[in-house]
C-alpha cells in the first residue's frame, strides 16, 4: 500500500490556507507603497486584498462597484487556471501494460529511426508541459515587471501546441507500427486542441461563459495528454525492446546450466559481501573482546583475498553462444570484485591514519558500491534469460503466535499511517475549497505523525523480524521529522531563510516517507502479512 507524493504547488496552497504564509508570500503582492491592479495576477487576489483593506478602494476599485480590478483597462485575469493534479510525471513509465494484444513489431534500421524520433518528440512534449506548469505556478510570485515576460512565455508554449499536429504529421511510420502512429497522432491532436483552448481562455471576456467553457476544456485536454503520453511511452518501450537482440532464453540444457552456474556465483558473491560486512562490524564493536575482533579481522582479510583471485573463477565459466551480454556483465563484475579485494588488503596493510590507508579505503568503498550495482544488473539479465539461478523461491516464513501478533500490529499501524498520508494528500488537493473541519483534520494527521516514533519504540519485535522493526522505526522517525518541519513552518517568518529551509525539509520528508512505506510494505508482505 503506497501513497503518491504531494505536488509542491499544492503544498504551498495548503500552507497559505493554514495561515503559515501571508497573502503577500503567495501572490507576490508588495507589502508597502501604493497597491495597484498591476500588483496582482488575478481579480480574486485583488478582491481579497480589497476585502481585507477597504482603504485600497481608490486604487483597486476605481468605478466603485465593489469589484476589484474589473475595469477593461486592467490586465488582471479573472481567475487562476488550476492545472489538473497529476499523480505521476508524464514522462514516468506506465505501471500497467495495455490489454491490447497486438503483437509488438520487430524493428529494422528504418523503424529504429522512427521510434527514436517519436520518443524524442514525446520527451520534448513532457518537458514542454512541465515548463508551462512551472510558469503558471511562478507568475503569482513574480514581481510586476517580470510577470509580462512570464505571461509571454506560457502563451508562446500554448501557441506551439496549436501547431503541433503539423509536426506529428511530418513523421511517417513504417509498416507494422500503425498502433504507435495512431497513438502519437491522437496525442498530437489533443495537444493542438489544448493549445487552442488555452488561447480561447486567455482571449475570452472576464467572467464570461466562454471563459469558463474554455478553461474546463483546457483542463480536460491537459489531463488527457498526460494519460496519452504514459500510454505512448509504454508502446515505445515495448517496441524498442524488439530493436536489439533479444535476451536469450535458456531453452537448451547448455544455456540453462550456464545461467544456473553464474546465478550460483552471483549469489555466493552477495553472501560473501554480507558476511564481510558482519565481520567488519565486529572489529568496530567496542563490546567485542580483543580475540573476537582479531578473529573477525583475519576472516575479513581471507574473504578479501578470495575476491582478489575471483577473475580466475569467472574465466573458468564459459558462456554458450547467445549469452555474450550476460558473460560481458559477469566478467566486468569479476574484475571489480578483484579490485575490491586488492583495495581492502592494501587498507589493512597501510599504516593507520596514513594517506595510503585513506586512499585504499576510499577505493574500496567506491568499488563495493559498483559491485553491488553490477550484481543487481547481472541478476536482472539472468532473470530475463529464464531463470533466477540456483536460489530457491523465497517461502513465507512460519511464525508463532507472538510473532504473528507483532506483525499484525505493525501492519495495522503501517496501514493507518499510510492512510493518513493519502488523506493528507487528498486534503491538499482541495485547494481553496478546503473547510475549517478539513484544516483541523490536517492538524490531527500531523499530530499522529509526531507520535509515531513513540508508538514504534514501544513494540517488542521478535529477533527474526528485526528488519521489519527497523523499517517501521525508520518510517516513524521520518513522519516525526515531517511533523517537526510542519511546525517549523508555522514559526518561521514569511519569505525568511528559515521558512524556505522548512519547506525544503518537509518536501524531502514526504518523498522519503513514500519510499519507506514501500519498503516496509514489501517486508510485511514477504512475512505473509
Amino acid at each position: 500500500m503506497k501513497t503518491s507524493f504531494v505536488p509542491f504547488r499544492l503544498l504551498v496552497a495548503l500552507l497559505f490556507m493554514l495561515g503559515l504564509m501571508a497573502p503577500s508570500a503567495a501572490t507576490g503582492v508588495v507589502a508597502q507603497g501604493t497597491v495597484t491592479c498591476d500588483d496582482f495576477t488575478t481579480e480574486q487576489e485583488a478582491q481579497d486584498a480589497l476585502d481585507d483593506d477597504p482603504d485600497l478602494a481608490d486604487s483597486l476599485d476605481e468605478d466603485g462597484n465593489g469589484v476589484a480590478c474589473d475595469e477593461p483597462a486592467n490586465d488582471v485575469r479573472p481567475e487562476d487556471v488550476q492545472l489538473p493534479e497529476e499523480t505521476e510525471e508524464a514522462t514516468e513509465e506506465a505501471t500497467e501494460t495495455p490489454e491490447d494484444e497486438t503483437e509488438t513489431p520487430t524493428a529494422d534500421a528504418e523503424s529504429e529511426e522512427y521510434l527514436a524520433a517519436v520518443q524524442d518528440e514525446v520527451d520534448g512534449l513532457a518537458a514542454n508541459i512541465d515548463d508551462f506548469s512551472e510558469l503558471i505556478v511562478s507568475v503569482g510570485d513574480a514581481p510586476g515587471a517580470e510577470r509580462a515576460d512570464i505571461v509571454d512565455e506560457f502563451n508562446a508554449i500554448a501557441e506551439g501546441w496549436v501547431d503541433y499536429p503539423d509536426v506529428a504529421a511530418d513523421i511517417t511510420a513504417p509498416d507494422g507500427f500503425e498502433e504507435i502512429d495512431d497513438a502519437y497522432q491522437d496525442l498530437a491532436a489533443e495537444v493542438g486542441e489544448m493549445g487552442e483552448n488555452w488561447q480561447l481562455f486567455w482571449e475570452a471576456d472576464r467572467n464570461s461563459p466562454e471563459e469558463d467553457e474554455a478553461e474546463d476544456a483546457f483542463n480536460e485536454n491537459f489531463e488527457t495528454v498526460g494519460i496519452q503520453i504514459e500510454e505512448l511511452t509504454t508502446l515505445l518501450d515495448e517496441a524498442a525492446g524488439e530493436t536489439v537482440d533479444a535476451t536469450p532464453t535458456a531453452s537448451d540444457e547448455e544455456g540453462e546450466d550456464y545461467v544456473a552456474t553464474v546465478g550460483a556465483e552471483v549469489d555466493g558473491l552477495s553472501d560473501s559481501i554480507a558476511e564481510f560486512s558482519d565481520l567488519v562490524a565486529v572489529t568496530e564493536d567496542d563490546t567485542a573482546t580483543n580475540a573476537e575482533q582479531r578473529d573477525a579481522a583475519e576472516e575479513s582479510v581471507a574473504i578479501a583475498e578470495d575476491w582478489s583471485e575471483y577473475p580466475v573463477v569467472a574465466d573458468g565459466i564459459t558462456a554458450p553462444e547467445g549469452f555474450e551480454e550476460i558473460d560481458d556483465a559477469y566478467q566486468r563484475l569479476a574484475a571489480d570484485v578483484e579490485e575490491m579485494g586488492d583495495s581492502w588488503i592494501a587498507f589493512t596493510e597501510a599504516e593507520e591514519g596514513s594517506a595510503e590507508a585513506d586512499t585504499a579505503e576510499e577505493t574500496f568503498t567506491e568499488t563495493l558500491e559498483s559491485v553491488e550495482t553490477q550484481i543487481e544488473a547481472v541478476t536482472t539479465l539472468l532473470e530475463d534469460a529464464g531463470t533466477e539461478g540456483t536460489e530457491e523461491p523465497t517461502e513465507t516464513p512460519e511464525v508463532d503466535a507472538g510473532a504473528a501478533e507483532y506483525l499484525t500490529t505493525v501492519r495495522d499501524t503501517s496501514d493507518e499511517l499510510t492512510d493518513s498520508l493519502d488523506r493528507f494528500n487528498e486534503l491538499l488537493g482541495q485547494g481553496d475549497e478546503i473547510t475549517n473541519d478539513e484544516v483541523a483534520e490536517i492538524l490531527e494527521i500531523v499530530e499522529l505523525w509526531a507520535d509515531a516514533s513513540g508508538v514504534a519504540a514501544e513494540l517488542d519485535a521478535p529477533a527474526e523480524f528485526s528488519d521489519v522493526q527497523t523499517a517501521y522505526e525508520d518510517l516513524a522517525d521520518e513522519l516525526g521529522e515531517a511533523a517537526e518541519n510542519f511546525d517549523a513552518l508555522g514559526d518561521a517568518e514569511v519569505d525568511s531563510p528559515e521558512e524556505e529551509a522548512a519547506i525544503d525539509a518537509l518536501v524531502e520528508n514526504l518523498q522519503t516517507i513514500d519510499t519507506l512505506i514501500g519498503e516496509l510494505d514489501e517486508l510485511l508482505t514477504d512475512a505473509g502479512f
